[in-house]
This record gives C-alpha cells, structure tokens and sequence, in this order.
C-alpha cells in the first residue's frame, strides 16, 4: 500500500428527507444564492420546487441560471462567473447531474479569481479558494458531488481536462435517492457505465494488492452489476436507486484509490471521442473499457480473472477458455448488452473511416503510464478492439 493523504469534508444527507436540510446548511453561509441546473426537467418532476421554496421562504436572494448542457462547457462557467460577480453570490447551489455539479465547482474557484478560469484547468494557476457549493445530485453516475475536481470542455481550444483541489470538494451533498426516479433506462445505464469507469480507474491502478481498498471497490461494482438492472426495471424501486446513488458519491470521493496509483487512461481516451463527436454521456465508454480489458489482460490475468470471480456466478466454468481471453471483458459486454449500452463504437456511429483520425486524438498526449503504457501502438489496439 502506498502513502496517501485524504480529506473528505463534504457533509452528505442521505435518504427520503435529505432535501430538508437545505436551510440548515446554506445558512452557514451568505444570503445570496446562485442556483444552477440543467434542463427542464428539474421542473417537471417537482425537484426544483423542493430547492427553490425553501429559499424562498427563507428569504434567501436567489440568481438562477438554468440551461447547463452536458459535457459542460467553460463557455457557461465564464457567464456564469460574471453573474456572480454581479450580484456578489455568497455560495451556489447545483441541482442536476455531473456537469451541472462540474460547473458549478468552476464558477466556485473562478468567482473569487482575478484572471480566466481556464487557467485552472490549464494548470497555470493553483487552486487556492473557492466559493461553498451545495449539490442536489438527479443521477447516479459521475461522483461529482463527492471529488475534488471538475472537468470542462473548451469548445475553441477542442480540449477537454480537469482542475482539482480538496478545497474544491462540495461543502454539502443532499441525496434523496427519490430525486432519481425520472432518470430513464438510458441514462441509469449511462451513469452505471460512469461509476464503473470510475471504480475500475482504482481497481486497476497499482500496487495490485490493497486488501481493503480492493474489497470496498469490489463490493462497490457488485452493487452495479447487481442494481442497474432492477432500477432500469423498476425506476420506482427506491432500494436500488439508494444504493446506486451511494455508490456514486463513494465511487469518486477518492477513498477508493487510497494507497494506490489511478489509472485514467480510458477516461483520457473518452474525454478526446467526447470532443471531437460530442458524443452523449458515457455512451463511448462501455465499447472502450471492454477493448481496454482485452488489451491489458495479460499484465494481470489473475487480478482480473479474480474480479470475475467475486461478480459473476460460474465465471470459473469458463476458464477452459484460451488463456489470452479476457472472460471478465465477456462477462461485462453481456451485462451492458443486458442493460442497453453499447458495445462497439460502431453502434454509436464511429466506423473504420474515423479509425486513423481516433488514434491521432488519443495518442496526441504522449505516453501514459498504468496498467499499461498508453501509447500509440496500445492506443491503436484499443480503438481497433473498440470497433
């Protein structure tokens, strides 16, 4: 196990009632409120009445800005940075998914800076301060209510990269497991696909022996595998979408990668797809960790066949498999099959005509090290194994 520090300051309300404690918490804070969210669906089934009467009630002076789209953009977060200013917004507080959340912790560090917020997601400038945010997560998926980071894409520049600090961390977190029942099959899928991404990037990473820190991620993906399909079934069924919605605020916290090494290299390989095509969340990342499984199974056939083991009944009837197989890989493409997620990027639209452009855009930064080296000849197999 490796030496690690962790800070984990995001106090989390959890269950039917947790958007009840609002008032208690943005009352620790000034009294003017920027609200953030997404789409119109917030209002349609009733989220965004929850948030926005309390405040009201509370006399809180709320600046709302609707309309964050996903891949969130920089483009917004500057928009939204000049409001702030504006009317000297005390703290935020987000209500949606992922890039809402995501834009919401840049508009917190790029409000109280003098300079762009892309120099923080450039890496010229350190995080050092940043407004309280609150979030109301609507999705199981990304963990953003939880980490230390927000990713943003830059539609001129055509990048797409994170900024991160503890100090980024949310303040708050009101999970109400309810908030998520109008997320249709699709998206369940998707942001079962975003969890996993995340617990893998953990899992995987070195050392491959961190008996604790193995087991918690274990137990996190069997919950997956194990409730994905009943809330796709069920959007209704509240004990699935509470521990789907545990499951991602755990999954990125940054408590699954203690004492070891992340490997983000398939998250690198998506963010490059999700730039060029704009693809629609997480919709790529099923074909490439599949393909990325393939690719890296024989630097550890054992730890892999190991996860297999613990997730899926009779994974070891199949050992008589050739031993360059990864079963493990087999076994996730019947279960994104299962629950509706694509398995080829062919399914979403990229062929063999945008191969050779794919490769050039993944393999643009240079080696990566993890499990394996993600240079352009590992590049190449995982596109070509994701096609």
């Amino acid at each position: 196990m490796q030496d690690f520090d962790l800070t984990l300051p995001t106090r989390i309300h959890f269950g039917r009632r947790a958007h009840l404690r609002l008032i208690d918490e943005c009352s620790q804070y000034g009294r003017n409120v920027l609200l953030l969210y997404g789409g119109e669906s917030v209002k349609r089934f009733g989220i965004y009445e929850k948030i926005v009467e309390p405040l009201k009630r509370a006399h809180y002076h709320i600046i709302e800005m609707g309309g964050v789209k996903s891949n969130a953009k920089v483009d917004f977060a500057r928009s939204a940075i000049r409001r702030a200013r504006e009317e000297r917004v005390d703290q935020i507080v987000s209500v949606g998914g992922g890039s809402v959340n995501d834009t919401a912790k840049a508009v917190a560090i790029g409000t109280p800076y003098d300079g762009d917020i892309w120099d923080f997601f450039e890496g010229r400038v350190q995080v050092e301060e940043s407004l309280p945010v609150g979030v109301v997560p609507t999705i199981a998926g990304s963990g953003t209510e939880t980490s230390s980071a927000s990713v943003l894409t830059n539609t001129d520049t055509g990048v797409r990269t994170f900024a991160a600090s503890d100090v980024m961390r949310p303040a708050f977190a009101l999970l109400n497991p309810e908030f998520t029942f109008s997320v249709p099959p699709h998206k369940t899928a998707a942001g079962a696909v975003d969890m996993l991404g995340n617990l893998m990037a953990r899992y995987f990473g070195p050392p491959p022996d961190t008996v604790v820190t193995d087991r918690m991620c274990e137990a996190a993906i069997s919950t997956v595998v194990k409730c994905t399909p009943l809330a796709i079934k069920e959007p209704f069924d509240y004990d699935a979408r509470a521990e789907l919605l545990w499951t991602s605020a755990l999954a990125h916290s940054g408590l699954f990668g203690a004492g070891r090494t992340e490997d983000w290299g398939v998250r690198d390989i998506e963010d490059q797809i999700t730039i060029a095509y704009d693809t629609p969340y997480c919709t790529q990342l099923g074909p490439l960790l599949l393909a990325w499984m393939r690719v890296a199974y024989l630097q550890q056939p054992v730890r892999f066949d190991a996860l297999g083991q613990r997730l899926f009944p009779g994974y070891s009837d199949q050992h008589s498999m050739p031993k360059s197989r990864c079963v493990l890989a087999d076994r996730f493409e019947d279960f994104f099959r299962a629950i509706g997620v694509a398995t080829r990027l062919g399914e979403l639209g990229l062929g063999t005509k945008e191969k050779e452009s794919l490769i050039r855009k993944c393999s643009q930064d240079g080696i990566r090290s993890g499990l394996i080296d993600l240079n352009s000849a590992t590049i190449r197999l995982i596109i070509e194994a994701a096609l």
